[in-house]
């Protein structure tokens, strides 16, 4: 039909058509394809996502007593398991930078990317047993949640550390 209307049409006019058209092209294609060039190639920021169920205890609670117990408890393997994963993760992006053409993009993405102070989450659930009709349904909501930097961590695990042996010094002396 298209071709039909330009045969009609004077020979002049007709490629000034097919000059715009294939103008138009070509910016479209560039428009969708310049988003994926300039789209960071990383894969997302590796957080840590732990949960602590806080059902049937105060409205106020200690979450560092939480985080402490968790620590306590053989969760400092997991945070040491996890760091080694975003150090891995930063190299894999670091890889990606060093093959790119668009160093100094990828390098401002990736910086955008990080997010070292909040790497470690932990979210404090509330579980509710809940009639729906007939039938009982227990129902999860977060009552609040909380992030930690590894250096945060790693400072709140040698106090610990450092707590039991300054407790276990003095019961020996009093024993």
């Amino acid at each position: 039909m298209l071709l039909a209307l330009l045969q009609g049409l004077d020979m002049s006019l007709s490629t000034e058509i097919l000059e715009f058209m294939a103008k138009g092209m070509l910016a479209i294609s560039i428009a969708g394809i310049l988003p994926l060039l300039l789209a960071p190639p990383f894969k997302s920021y590796p957080y840590f996502e732990g949960e602590f169920d806080v059902t049937g205890m105060d409205t106020v609670v200690d979450q560092l007593k939480l985080l402490d117990d968790y620590l306590e408890h053989g969760g400092f393997r997991e945070v040491v398991r996890h760091q080694y994963k975003v150090k891995e993760w930063r190299k894999e992006c670091g890889e990606k930078i060093a093959r790119s053409r668009l160093k100094r993009l990828r390098y401002y993405q990736l910086a955008k990317m990080i997010d070292d102070g909040h790497a470690y989450r932990f979210r404090l659930i509330r579980t509710d047993h809940r009639r729906f009709k007939f039938s009982k349904r227990t129902v999860k909501h977060v009552d609040s949640m909380y992030s930690y930097s590894y250096e945060d961590i790693l400072r709140r695990h040698k106090a610990m550390i450092f707590k039991k042996q300054h407790q276990g010094g003095q019961t020996e002396k009093v024993g």
